[in-house]
């Protein structure tokens, strides 16, 4: 897809989020006592998510302000527009408050490894503490990124943009984006809080993928296809797609 000047722009708009953080932490100075509690200002963003690219033409910001405040905006076409504000729950302050004391500051990015309109992902912390962030808080932050989202933005529908130049994903990418879309629409979650553990090739005994129900009518044949594994938070999911991903199954895995 050919986004002309957007990219710059809202990289740019990125930028100003995380010089902003650097600010709030050279503010807050080093933490004393065991206990530090957050003392950024109300206008000071402590944690701040961007997302770019992806075959709809994704550009979406998401600031946590020192007070509490939400707000989500879109920087498609340039332009920068909110899209809503909120106010963060005492449940959901007290956590962000906890990574903020305990958790060194962070500022880390991830792109899916696609040949075509790869969707980028930012995530920064105006963290005051000393700990790195594990994998599983990460995950978790990524998962409240998530659900602030989507109360306050309200995941509006858009017309997704036909790209100038179609160019289709490989094999296993195209696996990994339907099984990840058909998760988190089983979830109820946004698809980005959904990481790949494992994925491999796999024949399946029949159309069904192995997965079909006492009701359905199955073609006992084999079909390739893929085997991945998913995690959404802290369950694992395994998904089974056909070869050319029309086809995806889920189911749960059982963790000891």
């Amino acid at each position: 897809m050919d986004r002309g000047n957007d990219q710059p722009k809202a990289w740019r708009r990125l930028a100003l989020f995380l010089a902003v953080l650097t600010l709030a932490l050279a503010a807050c100075g080093p933490a004393a006592g065991p206990d530090p509690q957050p003392t950024a200002g109300p206008d000071v963003t402590v944690l701040a998510w961007h997302r770019e690219g992806g075959l709809a033409g994704f550009c979406d910001e998401l600031a946590v302000l020192g007070d509490g405040r939400v707000v989500v905006s879109t920087c498609r076409g340039g332009a920068d527009t909110i899209l809503g504000e909120g106010t963060l729950t005492p449940d959901q302050q007290a956590q962000l408050d906890d990574w903020v004391s305990r958790l060194e500051a962070f500022d880390i990015q991830q792109t899916d490894p696609a040949t075509a309109d790869a969707m980028t992902v930012r995530l920064a912390l105006a963290g005051r503490g000393s700990d790195e962030a594990t994998e599983q808080e990460l995950q978790a932050i990524y998962g409240y990124v998530a659900s602030l989202y989507r109360d306050v933005g309200g995941l509006p529908q858009r017309p997704t943009p036909t790209p100038k130049v179609f160019q289709p994903l490989p094999a296993e990418e195209r696996a990994f984006a339907a099984a990840r879309a058909a998760l988190a629409a089983e979830l109820g979650i946004d698809e980005l809080s959904i990481t790949r553990q494992e994925i491999a090739l796999q024949e399946w005994t029949d159309s069904c993928l192995g997965l079909g129900g006492p009701a359905e009518s199955c073609l006992q044949a084999i079909t390739p296809g893929y085997r991945l594994v998913l995690q959404a938070g802290d369950e694992l999911w395994e998904a089974r797609t056909n070869l050319d991903a029309s086809v995806v199954r889920l189911v749960e895995i059982a963790q000891q």
